[in-house]
Parts: structure tokens; sequence; C-alpha cells
């Protein structure tokens, strides 16, 4: 038993977690949970609190959506999985043909283009 709860509301909390009621409401959530490809490292810290923290404290610019993603989904530099990876990368893609085909632009240009806009906030 936990020493910061006492002992009335350990045995509420065991007899709650050993219920039908609970299992019930659990099953659903187990199965969601392993149906999960992406994951993120931010624990219980919302992206919004990653963003603020990592802003540029003299400009107070928040790194943009790319960023935060890389952020959230990238551990020493690592992708902490294939799928954060992929996502990244099709979005990237997508992303470069957007603006090639609204610009009209070649690959190059575009390329320099995306760069800009993905920049590091500064």
């Amino acid at each position: 038993m936990p020493t910061d709860v006492n002992e009335a509301e350990w045995k509420f909390l065991v007899e709650y977690f050993d219920s039908d009621t609970f299992k019930r409401m659990s099953e659903p959530n187990r199965t969601n949970k392993a149906k999960q490809e992406i994951n993120h490292i931010c624990g219980r810290k919302s992206f919004q609190a990653v963003s603020f923290e990592q802003r540029n404290t003299s400009t107070g610019k928040e790194p943009n959506l790319q960023k935060l993603w890389e952020l959230t989904h990238m551990k020493n530099g690592h992708w902490i999985n294939d799928a954060s990876a992929e996502l990244n990368n099709g979005v990237s893609a997508a992303f470069l043909n957007i603006i090639s085909n609204l610009s009209g632009s070649d690959e190059a240009s575009c390329s320099r283009l995306m760069d800009d806009i993905t920049d590091e906030h500064e």
C-alpha cells in the first residue's frame, strides 16, 4: 500500500479496479491503445506546453508545426518509431508538392522555399 494513501481509500481502489464495471470500461481502452501506431515522447505534457517551453525567449516565437512534430516524436535525434518518420516524410512531400503546384517553380526552388517556411524559430 502506498504511504500517501490511507487504508480505507486503498481498499476502495482495489475493490473498484477489481469490479466488473471497471473491467468493462477498461477493455476498450486497452484494445484501442494496442492499435496505436504513433506515439509521442511528451508523457502527460501537452504539445502546447512543449511549444511554449521551446519558444525563442527573445522573440517569443514558438516552433512551427513541423518542428513541434520533431520535438514531440524524436528522441536523441532519432524518430521514436517508423510510423512517426513515415508520417513526417509524407507530410513534407505533400507540402512540397503543394508549393510546387501553386508556385509553378522547379523542385529546387520549392525546396528552398519550404526550408524558409519550416526554418527553426529564431
